[in-house]
């Protein structure tokens, strides 16, 4: 089975239960499913739009912190870290428009509060970026051997 089928075919099975509980996936598939999904829009937009989306609660972002450290990629566990130490209490307001508020003033470069911090944690993702998608797929298919 090629990757590309590999990666569907989880996420096919355990779609409804990750919508409702991400929690309730069990490993490695929970870690497969969370680094695909979390670092495709990373890679996509940045941190700003990884924020745009609606990761209700700081546990969701620990599940996907973990799901890094558990590919032994500390290093974009940290900047994740570090980038959600910038919100208040270090947790992104659960209302969209008060966090783009927050985001205008601190992730966009051309505003006076703008935290260098963005650009040094997105260079870390956008460096290598396949590569964890490989990585997530080892992860995977080692521990269901």
């Amino acid at each position: 089975m090629n990757k590309d089928n590999l990666v569907q075919e989880v996420f096919e099975k355990y779609k409804e239960v990750a919508e409702k509980d991400i929690n309730l996936v069990p490993e490695p598939d929970k870690t497969l499913m969370v680094i695909y999904s979390a670092h495709g829009i990373i890679g996509n937009g940045g941190f700003r739009y990884f924020f745009e989306n609606d990761f209700p609660g700081i546990e969701n972002y620990n599940i996907i912190i973990k799901s890094y450290n558990n590919l032994n990629l500390n290093k974009h566990a940290e900047a994740i870290e570090k980038v959600l130490s910038l919100f208040p209490q270090g947790q992104p307001h659960k209302c969209l428009d008060e966090r783009n508020k927050f985001m205008a003033k601190y992730f966009d470069d051309e505003s006076k509060k703008y935290s260098p911090l963005v650009d040094w944690a997105e260079d870390i993702f956008f460096e290598d970026h396949s590569a964890v998608y490989d990585k997530a797929v080892s992860y995977y298919v080692e521990r269901k051997a």
